[in-house]
């Protein structure tokens, strides 16, 4: 490799093309980093020094039969510096279209555009900004993009400069053209340009998992492959809002670990892991690590020889499935009475369950509608009596037993299913609680929120003569005796007995002392609707902690639709004794008939 300290004239020149690859993220500068640009270049005025502007890491390229017979010269990767040539060149565009020199405009011209007959930028952008980029430095209308970064940084720029005096542009204009430079290293044929992406990436580039695979998967030769088969799942503008990758996605999500996109990638790996088992470099315990997702999809091919395509095709496979089953926005909808991997995925989805890999697992793998249903079925069955029966930390080895027995052991009958879980004894942690132990434990499994209780009586409530339009969303679980704690005190006063109060504190966090409520439906009316659900809210808030005359008033005006919550408009009181009757009540009869062994 060679390193050199060029000018702005020394990077973009008539005769040269700088291609971004796919491996390129997307242009994702904001307006923090622009307004720090602008005011870098603000500074460049009266600047007696070189201003340097950065690296750029650019590899060798061959130019094409066509670009040759035009001119070009050199043709180069751009490895590292993407974000700031493209935001100089937009910058030097937005400032040259407020320019009337006409020299100054000419060279921006003869500088920043191959001498063509197109006249393409000597930039040349990866495909998602592409087109969005050539018309921004063409002049031409962005009506069309204007929900991409390379347009609305040119906006920004322009609507701070216009207004300018020509004397304040065009110092302006030299000050940047005569103080910029770049640190600028040119890779070998041998460098290994991955590598070195790799290595920037892990000092701190901001990449997320689809766009290191993307890059790792494709390359300028799979261009077709990529745009027919890897885009419309991940890269367009529906996609990267699923995923968590758009702008206001990656804005909303708290960490990267958070994303979509991750969790997705994360099951990819606990499901394609176990078919190179036993084979020399599988690494069980690396392979499990969410931080080492990328890495271990590159195992997949370096190390146990996987072709690429073939992977990126499965990957497309599973994330169909991925979009389309477990979807939050399906928790909006309702789920058939029937069994079937909706109704199963709304429990993975609502409990953010660790059994989706095995849900994707069966999807893909198992032949045959009817096959399927009926594991979903048995699937059903085992997570509600599971939830029924057991405290949450039973399930906290899940993880592995979904993915390192189920998917591993390629259980994918239901006769085999129901065999492998049913041998489970029940002194082991994943086994399938019987009648006898939901009996037993109804009393003692308490529940920290509403979240629970409200899915299994959703879940009990789809089995009925179902007519509701709405999903899990569109209901709430609520304590009909609320949670011990001082503002209840004053309508529930604590036992004196120490014994008896711990009784009462568990008993209220039972499922017997919880009733499903339906938040209000207004059809085509979605402002009115939310109108009245915070209404709900607040109603349900400001009785939450009084006696049950009061607040069973209010509570009862959410049940009457509700086939498994309609006993509660006969009730006059409420108290201990109820809760332990009702427990016992869905123990023996709801347990039994809805999800039976």
């Amino acid at each position: 490799m060679k390193a050199e300290t060029p000018s702005i004239n020394g990077v973009f020149k008539n005769s040269t093309v700088l291609r971004i690859p796919f491996f390129q993220r997307q242009y994702v500068w904001g307006e923090k980093e622009w307004e720090r640009f602008i005011n870098d270049m603000e500074s460049l005025v009266g600047l007696r020094k070189k201003f340097f502007l950065g690296s750029l890491i650019f590899k060798n390229e061959e130019p094409t039969d066509e670009e040759a017979t035009y001119g070009v010269s050199e043709k180069y990767t751009v490895i590292d510096g993407q974000q700031r040539l493209t935001t100089l060149s937009i910058y030097l565009k937005a400032l040259n279209s407020l320019l009337v020199d006409d020299q100054l405009r000419n060279n921006f011209q003869s500088s920043f555009f191959i001498q063509n007959g197109q006249r393409n930028p000597v930039l040349h952008h990866s495909i998602n900004d592409r087109a969005a980029y050539q018309e921004t430095m063409w002049g031409n209308p962005l009506t069309p993009y204007e929900d991409k970064r390379v347009v609305k940084a040119y906006h920004f720029f322009r609507d701070k400069l216009v207004g300018r005096g020509q004397s304040e542009l065009k110092a302006l204009w030299m000050a940047v053209f005569a103080r910029i430079k770049f640190v600028e290293i040119i890779l070998d044929d041998q460098d290994d340009e991955q590598q070195i992406f790799d290595t920037i990436n892990s000092l701190g580039v901001d990449l997320t998992i689809d766009e290191l695979m993307k890059n790792f998967l494709y390359d300028v030769n799979e261009e077709e492959a990529y745009v027919n088969n890897w885009k419309p799942v991940f890269d367009d503008t529906a996609s990267r809002d699923f995923w968590g990758t758009s702008d206001a996605a990656r804005s909303q999500a708290a960490t990267d670990e958070n994303k979509v996109i991750s969790n997705f990638f994360y099951d990819f790996v606990r499901i394609k892991m176990w078919d190179y088992e036993g084979q020399p470099g599988f690494d069980r315990k690396a392979f499990v690590q969410k931080s080492q997702i990328f890495s271990t999809c590159k195992a997949f091919v370096e190390v146990f020889g996987t072709d690429k395509q073939t992977l990126a095709n499965e990957i497309i496979e599973y994330a169909k499935l991925y979009k389309k089953y477990l979807n939050k926005k399906n928790l909006d909808v309702r789920i058939p009475m029937t069994s079937g991997i909706e109704r199963v995925a709304c429990i993975a989805m609502a409990k953010e369950s660790t059994i989706t890999p095995y849900l994707l697992y069966v999807l893909k793998n198992v032949n045959g509608l009817q096959e399927q249903n009926k594991m979903f079925e048995f699937l059903e069955t085992y997570l509600v009596r599971r939830m029924v029966a057991l405290p949450v930390n039973a399930n906290k080895m899940a993880t592995e037993f979904y993915t390192e027995q189920l998917v591993a052991k390629q259980i994918d009958s239901c006769d085999e299913l129901k065999q492998y879980i049913m041998s489970i004894s029940e002194d082991k942690n994943m086994h399938m609680p019987s009648d006898i132990e939901i009996a037993t434990n109804i009393h003692q499994t308490i529940f920290g929120d509403e979240s629970t209780p409200r899915l299994i009586f959703y879940l009990q409530e789809t089995r009925n003569r179902y007519q509701h339009t709405g999903g899990y969303n569109y209901f709430l679980a609520e304590y009909i005796i609320p949670k011990p704690c001082k503002a209840s005190e004053r309508n529930y006063p604590p036992h004196a007995d120490d014994m008896l109060e711990q009784e009462r504190k568990t008993k209220t966090k039972t499922i017997g002392n919880f009733i499903l409520l339906e938040k209000p439906r207004v059809e085509n009316n979605p402002d009115k609707e939310a109108d009245d659900q915070e209404k709900m809210i607040k109603a349900l808030k400001r009785v939450a902690n009084e006696a049950f005359a009061d607040k069973s008033q209010v509570m009862k005006q959410y049940v009457s639709t509700l086939i498994c919550s309609n006993w509660f408009n006969t009730k006059a009181n409420w108290d201990e004794t109820e809760i332990q009757i009702r427990n016992r009540g869905f123990a023996s009869k709801v347990v039994p008939q809805v999800w039976p062994l």
